[in-house]
């Protein structure tokens, strides 16, 4: 007898005919078993037949010295032991639940902690960067963009916000970076992904519905369209906490100018093909991602065609210690739980890597003693799909027989 069966043979049999009649079970526990649990303390599943006396499996028991004494082993809980033990009750085994609430109706509810309790999520939002042409690169340096050279506001911003101003411009030329603090290569605006405060609200996706000819006794009838429109024009606002210096204040200001001045003024695109292929450069994306405690992805959405409609200037009116501000933003296309968005997720870090053209490690893989420090602040994010057999196998949920993989949330660092 295995070491096992020391603790899956274990039954007490009950002398009160009230709680045998009350608790008894009339499914065995293993099939060809033959053995039914006629016991209010059973605690493991019997394989074979099991001895009337408990004390004679313990005593013909000898465990080896290689036997993997696991923990479910040492407690006898095992799938089988969950099953007698939420047999009647409103729990049941993840495997159970789930086959239950599609199939079957509940009378008295149930307690499900395995489907519907989630833990520890967090909301992170990803801003691409737009386009403007704030800037030109010259001789091996910055320069404000001449167009612009005659504006006190740019030159000013120019000269006292500049890691502001990189923020919002991604392409100097080929292969050019003349900055030594700033990374300019990088797709991203981590300005705002730092220093939003909010969750982006997301509107209902509502359908439309078309009338009908109306009959002789005045009666109508309508029909479902589709909700098409609800991903399309959407309005929302963000908070932001903003430094003392005004940092993301200064952000939105410049954008704001930018577009004033360009409808005063003519500002020539940063690359023809903006021109050439009807793309506006001002336009970005955000990317909304709620992940678990274990950073397995949850939901997502990605707005696109993104612009800053407002300057919180009325904000600033009266500071009283932490700065924090509204912004309003209109969407032209809002969707939610497309894979290909969190493709686009991953191809935008890619590009950012590759321009910068460094090696870059999975913040899981490096050393404490080759990122002394700063493993909490990141470069990009990644997303991993997690196929079965992984070495995270347990990113699979209950009841999916599909094999296709499943979403987590990584990091990417720069290897030093």
């Amino acid at each position: 007898m295995s070491t096992e069966s020391v603790f899956l043979n274990n039954y007490h049999h009950s002398t009160n005919a009230d709680i045998v009649e009350k608790l008894v079970s009339t499914v065995p526990l293993h099939e060809g078993s033959g053995r039914v649990i006629n016991s209010e303390h059973a605690i493991g599943g019997y394989k074979g037949n099991a001895p009337d006396d408990p004390s004679t499996a313990i005593a013909s028991t000898k465990i080896s010295a290689d036997s993997n004494l696991s923990i479910a082993t040492a407690t006898g809980f095992n799938r089988d032991a969950l099953t007698v033990m939420t047999s009647d009750s409103m729990l049941a085994d993840p495997e159970a639940m789930l086959t239950n609430r599609f199939n079957m109706f509940s009378r008295y509810g149930y307690i499900d902690p395995t489907h519907e309790l989630v833990s520890g999520a967090r909301e992170y939002l990803f801003f691409s960067k737009p386009d403007l042409h704030l800037m030109d690169v010259k001789d091996g340096g910055v320069i404000l963009n001449p167009q612009l050279a005659s504006n006190p506001f740019f030159r000013e911003a120019f000269d006292h916000y500049r890691f502001s101003f990189y923020s919002l411009q991604q392409w100097y030329g080929y292969n050019s970076h003349p900055f030594q603090d700033f990374e300019t290569r990088s797709k991203f605006i981590p300005l705002l992904s730092n220093m939003v405060t909010s969750s982006f609200d997301l509107s209902d996706i509502s359908a439309n519905e078309v009338q009908g000819n109306q009959n002789l006794y005045q009666i109508n009838t309508s029909y479902r369209e589709g909700s098409i429109t609800a991903d399309l024009q959407y309005d929302f606002s963000l908070e932001f906490k903003d430094t003392k210096y005004l940092d993301v204040y200064m952000l939105f200001k410049i954008y704001d100018e930018y577009f004033r001045y360009k409808y005063e003024e003519n500002i020539t695109p940063n690359r023809k093909e903006y021109s050439q292929y009807k793309i506006v450069p001002e336009a970005f994306s955000i990317w909304k991602v709620i992940v678990d405690d274990t950073s397995r992805i949850i939901f997502w959405a990605k707005a696109t065609g993104v612009t800053a409609m407002s300057v919180p200037r009325g904000a600033v009116s009266n500071l009283d210690g932490t700065i924090k501000f509204t912004v309003n933003f209109k969407t032209q296309f809002l969707k939610d739980m497309d894979p290909i968005h969190l493709l686009e997720l991953n191809n935008l870090a890619v590009q950012s890597m590759t321009s910068i053209g460094k090696a870059y490690s999975f913040a899981k893989d490096v050393d404490e003693k080759v990122w002394p420090g700063k493993r909490d602040w990141v470069a990009f994010p990644f997303v991993k799909m997690l196929k079965f057999g992984s070495d995270l196998g347990s990113f699979t949920r209950t009841g999916d027989v599909s094999g296709k993989p499943m979403y987590r949330l990584f990091w990417r660092v720069p290897n030093l």
